[in-house]
């Protein structure tokens, strides 16, 4: 973990993408994705401290690769229903006046958006019984790790 630690310290932000999922390729392939997770975790905060889940870094895009690696396919099977539903819908989501077209009514389309945001929101609370547990595990230690104080 030295080795991966010393690593990543030197990673540019432009390279990240690419070394975040080689890392968590060969982590996963020995049965260590987690202490990668920790890794990264750790080295972020040290690092970025409260600007953490703001950040760019080799630290969070490795956070995000293994959150897709545990959860992508919840993600998808939770969310095709619904998103293909607002997709048949054809209709205008958008409410920025600067953006909108001819035709385009700011009222109608925030109740497109109530819509489409209830749609997705009631598959997601729906779908809380089959939430992964590894992206359970990494919120929890998300959470303990920035917010010690009260873990």
């Amino acid at each position: 973990d030295e080795v991966t630690q010393a690593c990543l310290e030197v990673v540019l932000v432009p390279e990240s993408a690419e070394i975040a999922a080689a890392l968590l390729y060969i982590y996963e392939a020995r049965g260590r994705s987690i202490q990668l997770r920790d890794l990264a975790i750790a080295c972020g905060i040290k690092q970025f401290k409260g600007t953490l889940l703001r950040d760019s870094s080799v630290y969070i895009t490795i956070l995000s690769e293994y959150a897709s690696m545990v959860g992508g396919s919840y993600l998808v099977d939770t969310l095709r229903a619904p998103i293909n539903k607002i997709i048949k819908k054809k209709r205008r989501y958008e409410i920025d006046p600067h953006r909108l077209i001819d035709g385009d009514e700011i009222e109608a389309n925030v109740k497109h958006v109530l819509f489409a945001t209830d749609l997705l929101l009631e598959a997601i609370i729906n779908s809380a019984s089959h939430f992964p547990q590894p992206l359970r595990e990494l919120i929890v230690k998300l959470h303990t790790s920035l917010y010690p104080e009260e873990a």
